[in-house]
């Protein structure tokens, strides 16, 4: 008789090679004998309805069972549907608990996400102080979206004092990365000679960049340059 770790590498073998339905009946399997994996991937299953009719209620209660069994990837999922509220109704409470376990695995999207609400107080008590450090942790990290709220708070003088030469270091990281709002803040620095020395011609370079992405107020300023 197959055990769960090979009715589970049957069914991740069958999803890998698109057969939904076998698939699902092989991760139901694997599920009913104890598999964790297995039940995160047929909450997805049954959430999103793949391979067979769709059963929101029971999907969520197998991919809250596998969060809470240590399963990263669920703990995500489920904080996710909880915090944005399309599939189910918005439960703060259930998503900052599971953001809080992956953010104990070293999950800096949870961890940054958890910065974002204290930050603004959204769904938690609005704490400056502890919204910097998360957000510092995962900047340390590599994380883009936290370097730049980093920069944020050093531009801005917000918890930190005031640091506009911190803050252009930092923005560059994000702004090379391809984030349209870290270069038009760039652009607005060296527009203005804000932490580093005033340079146009650098200005209207990022917010081209910026503005090659859909930014409308880079678009606007730079026309407004010309």
């Amino acid at each position: 008789m197959s055990n769960e770790k090979d009715i589970l590498q049957q069914a991740e073998k069958l999803h890998a090679e698109g057969s939904r339905e076998q698939a699902r009946q092989s991760y139901e399997q694997a599920a009913q004998l104890g598999s964790v994996e297995a039940k995160a991937m047929l909450g997805y299953y049954l959430i999103e309805g793949i391979g067979g009719e769709k059963n929101i209620e029971k999907g969520m209660q197998l991919l809250e069972e596998a969060a809470k069994a240590g399963d990263e990837r669920a703990q995500m999922s489920a904080a996710t549907l909880y915090h944005e509220g399309v599939v189910v109704p918005v439960d703060t409470e259930k998503a900052v608990e599971f953001y809080r376990m992956a953010a104990a695995k070293g999950n800096l999207t949870a961890n940054t996400t958890l910065a974002a609400m204290y930050a603004e107080g959204c769904g938690l008590p609005k704490d400056e102080a502890l919204a910097f450090e998360l957000y510092r942790f995962s900047a340390e990290r590599g994380d883009m979206f936290a370097i730049f709220n980093v920069a944020d708070f050093y531009y801005q003088g917000r918890y930190v004092k005031q640091d506009y030469e911190t803050a252009f270091k930092l923005y560059l990281y994000p702004a090379k990365a391809g984030m349209a709002v870290a270069q038009y803040n760039l652009a607005l620095m060296y527009r203005d000679g804000l932490g580093v020395e005033k340079n146009i011609e650098n200005a209207k370079l990022w917010l081209s960049q910026a503005a090659a992405q859909g930014m409308d107020k880079a678009r606007k300023i730079l026309e407004e340059m010309e």
